[in-house]
C-alpha cells in the first residue's frame, strides 16, 4: 500500500467511528462515571497571548493548548514531538537528543548546523533561548514531562509582549504548582535504542507554603549507531509557593539539567559536555507582579570527534569551550476600568554575558517598556492594541519598536471572529556579532563577527475564525500573511574565504514572503471517545520569488482518544508532512551547504494503558512510527525507525 493510500485510511479512521458507533450496551457502560473533562476541553483559559488570564476566545492572538493529559496519553518522551500535534508547527530531529522546532515554516540557516531560531520558548514565563546560537536546546530543559501542567503555542510576531526573538511565535511551558502536588510519583519507561527515561516528583503543602521537587534521568543511543550514545542528562526541578494573604502571593523556582547530548552547535557523533542552572522568583499582588530570574549555562564541545567530518574544523585547534551568563528582571501592572477598559504596562531589563575561546567576551544590555490597551464596547467586540520598545547597546539598530493590533468579534454564541497584524523581530547572535575563530599557533581568524548586521524583522496580517457548539464541536480557521525582512545567514558570507585573510562571518542575505493558513476540528464522539484532525498549509517564497523549498507545504495531523471508565485507555497520533529539501554542509573549506530531497513521510504513534489499585499504578505500552516509514526528517540527519517503549507509572 504507498504512502497516499495510507493516508486516507489513517485519515478515515475518526470518521468510521462516528458513522459506525461501538455497541450501545457498552457505550452506556463506559459513559457511567467517566470525567468527560479529561477527554475534551470545551472551556479553556490562556496567559501567554496577553500575559493575563483570560478565555482562549478573547486572546488577540492565534493560540492552541496541549495539556497534561495529551502529555501523557500521547506515549511520547521528548517535548518536540508532542508539539507535532499542533497545526503549523514543524519538528525536525537532527539527533535523538537534539530537535529542532518551527512555527509556520520558518527556520534558520546555518552553514554546518540546522538552526530553528525564530521561536521565543518559556518555562513559565522566563526565556530558555540561547542567546549564544540562537534557538532551544529541548532535552536540557530541567523539567520532567510529568511536571508540565500545560503548553500554550501562540503562532505570530509575539515581540509586543516578549521582545526580542518572539519572531514566528511563542511556546510558553506552565509547570504544575505545589497546589496540583500533593503525594508522590514515580516513574520509568525503557525501550528500543537503550533509551531510557526515570522521574521521581513529590510535592505537598506546609500551612501556606506550597512546594514540589522533581528529578530525573534519561540515556539513548543514536538511531543508526546502537554502540554510541546521543544523550546522558540528569535534571532536576524546584519550586516552592508561599500565600502572604488573600490578595498576594510569593514564589522562588529553580532547576539544573547536566550531562553530555549531541547538540545542534556541534556536529553528528560529537557529544557536548553541557549544564545548565537558573533561579527565579516572581511577586503577584494583584494586578501587579515582579520577576526575576538568573540563568548560567556552560558547554564543552570536543573537537578531536569532529576530526575528519570537515576540512573547515580542522582548522580549529582547541575544543570549544563556552559559559555564558543571562539576568532578567520584569515589573508589570494591569488595572481594569469601568469594566469595559483593561490596561497593561511593564518594564523590563536583561543583560547578557559570555566568555568562550572562540568568541569575543562582551556583555549585552537590552532595556524595554511595553503598553498594552484593551476596550471592550460592547459584549461581542473586543480591540486590543499593544507596543514594545526595546533598546539594545550592542546591535546596529539600537532600538526596535513593536506594534500589534486585533480586533475580536463574536457575531453569536460559541462563534469569533478575530483580525489582527503585528511585528516582530530577532536579533542577530552573539556568535554572529562576535565570533572570533583562529588558527592555532597565527593571529588569524577563520570565523569572525559582523557587528553592522541588522535584525530579522516581521511584519503579519492575520484572520482566525473559532467555533465551539453544542459542547462536543471546536473547530478553527487561520489565514495568515508573512513579510520577513534581513534574514541571517550563520556564517554564510564565505564565497571568497580564505583561511586567515577573509574569515567566514554572518551576513543579511536576504528578505522572505509567507501565506498559509490551518484548519482544525476536535469532536466529541462519545463522552469516552475523541477524535481530532488538522491541516496546514504554507508557501514561502524568497525576495526573487523563489520558492524555499525547506518547508512542507502540507501537513495534516490527526488522532482518536479513548479512555474506558475500568481503567483501559487508548490514543493515536497520525502526521502527514509533505515533501522538502533540506541543506546539510559538506566536507570542504569553507563548508558548502547541498540540498537533499526528503520524501513525503507518515508517522503513525499510539498508546496504550491501564490502571489499576485506584489508579495509583498505570503500565503503559506505546509505539512510535509504527508503519515503520523509515525516513529522515532533516538533510544529513539520522533515518527514524519504528521504536517500542513500555512505562510504568506508580503514585504514592
Amino acid at each position: 500500500m504507498n504512502l497516499y493510500k495510507r493516508l486516507i485510511w489513517l485519515l478515515l479512521l475518526p470518521c468510521l467511528s462516528y458513522l459506525f458507533p461501538i455497541n450501545p450496551a457498552l457505550a452506556q457502560e463506559v459513559e457511567e462515571g467517566f470525567d468527560e473533562e479529561a477527554l475534551f476541553r470545551f472551556e479553556e483559559y490562556v496567559v501567554s497571548a496577553s500575559k493575563r488570564l483570560q478565555r482562549i476566545e478573547e486572546a488577540p492572538a492565534t493560540i492552541t493548548v496541549i495539556t497534561a493529559e495529551d502529555i501523557r496519553q500521547s506515549g511520547l518522551n521528548g517535548i518536540p514531538d508532542i508539539l507535532r500535534m499542533v497545526a503549523g508547527i514543524d519538528v525536525a530531529p537532527l539527533t535523538v537528543f537534539d530537535t529542532q522546532v518551527a512555527i509556520r515554516g520558518f527556520s534558520g540557516r546555518a552553514i554546518n548546523m540546522n538552526v530553528f531560531n525564530k521561536i521565543l520558548v518559556l518555562i513559565n514565563g522566563r526565556s530558555v533561548y540561547e542567546d549564544f546560537y540562537g534557538g532551544t536546546i529541548w532535552e536540557a530543559l530541567p523539567i520532567q514531562l510529568e511536571d508540565i501542567e500545560r503548553i500554550e503555542v501562540v503562532k505570530g510576531p509575539g515581540s509586543v509582549l516578549y521582545g526580542a526573538n518572539a519572531f514566528a511565535g511563542v511556546i510558553n511551558i506552565i509547570t504544575k504548582s505545589p497546589d496540583e502536588s500533593r503525594g508522590g510519583l514515580v516513574s520509568f519507561t525503557g525501550g528500543q535504542f537503550n533509551h531510557y527515561v526515570g522521574s521521581l516528583i513529590y510535592g505537598g503543602k506546609v500551612r501556606d507554603l506550597g512546594y514540589r521537587l522533581s528529578g530525573g534521568w534519561e540515556s539513548a543511543s543514536r538511531l543508526e549507531e546502537r554502540n554510541k550514545n546521543s544523550e546522558e542528562v540528569g535534571r532536576f526541578f524546584g519550586i516552592f509557593n508561599y500565600k502572604i494573604n488573600e490578595s498576594s502571593e510569593a514564589s522562588l523556582e529553580g532547576g539544573i539539567s547536566d550531562g553530555k547530548g549531541e547538540i545542534v552547535v556541534s556536529f553528528p557523533g560529537a557529544l557536548t559536555d553541557f549544564q545548565t542552572a537558573y533561579a527565579k522568583t516572581n511577586y503577584n499582588y494583584s494586578g501587579f507582579k515582579a520577576q526575576a530570574f538568573w540563568r548560567s549555562t556552560k558547554f564543552d564541545m570536543p573537537l578531536s570527534a569532529l576530526l575528519g567530518y570537515s576540512d573547515f574544523i580542522s582548522l580549529l585547534g582547541e575544543d570549544i569551550r563556552a559559559k555564558y551568563y543571562t539576568y532578567d528582571m520584569e515589573l508589570q501592572q494591569y488595572i481594569t476600568l469601568a469594566k469595559i477598559h483593561t490596561i497593561m504596562g511593564g518594564l523590563n531589563y536583561r543583560f547578557f554575558t559570555m566568555k568562550s575561546n572562540y568568541t569575543e567576551d562582551n556583555g549585552l544590555n537590552t532595556y524595554a517598556g511595553f503598553l498594552q490597551y484593551e476596550i471592550k464596547p460592547i459584549p461581542s467586540v473586543i480591540f486590543n492594541l499593544g507596543v514594545r520598545v526595546d533598546y539594545q547597546d550592542y546591535t546596529k539598530k539600537r532600538t526596535n519598536i513593536s506594534p500589534r493590533g486585533s480586533l475580536i468579534f463574536t457575531p453569536l454564541k460559541g462563534h469569533t471572529l478575530c483580525f489582527s497584524v503585528g511585528s516582530a523581530f530577532r536579533n542577530p547572535t552573539y556568535i554572529d556579532l562576535y565570533a572570533a575563530a583562529y588558527i592555532p599557533g597565527f593571529e588569524k581568524k577563520v570565523a569572525e563577527g559582523n557587528e553592522d548586521l541588522e535584525p530579522e524583522s516581521i511584519i503579519s496580517y492575520e484572520i482566525g475564525y473559532r467555533v465551539a457548539l453544542f459542547e462536543r464541536l471546536k473547530a478553527n480557521l487561520e489565514i495568515f500573511y508573512n513579510k520577513i525582512e534581513d534574514l541571517i545567514y550563520i556564517f554564510g558570507d564565505n564565497e571568497d574565504f580564505v583561511p586567515g585573510e577573509k574569515p567566514v562571518k554572518s551576513w543579511n542575505y536576504n528578505d522572505a514572503e509567507g501565506v498559509g493558513g490551518e484548519l482544525g476540528l476536535e469532536y466529541k464522539i462519545t463522552p469516552w471517545l475523541n477524535g481530532l484532525i488538522n491541516y496546514s498549509y504554507q508557501w514561502i517564497t524568497d525576495r526573487d520569488d523563489t520558492l524555499i523549498k525547506s518547508n512542507p507545504k502540507h501537513k495534516i495531523n490527526g488522532g482518536l482518544r479513548a479512555a474506558l471508565k475500568n481503567g483501559l485507555s487508548g490514543n493515536i497520533l497520525i502526521h502527514y508532512v509533505d515533501s522538502t529539501e533540506k541543506e546539510y554542509a559538506e566536507s570542504g573549506l569553507p563548508p558548502v551547504l547541498v540540498p537533499e530531497k526528503l520524501d513525503p513521510y507518515i508517522l503513525l504513534n499510539a498508546r496504550v494503558s491501564y490502571k489499576l489499585f485506584d489508579d495509583h499504578i498505570e503500565v503503559a505500552v506505546a509505539g512510535q512510527n509504527l508503519l515503520n516509514d523509515l525516513h529522515k526528517e532533516v538533510g544529513g540527519g539520522e533515518e527514524i525507525p519504528i521504536r517500542v517503549f513500555g512505562n510504568l507509572t506508580m503514585k504514592f
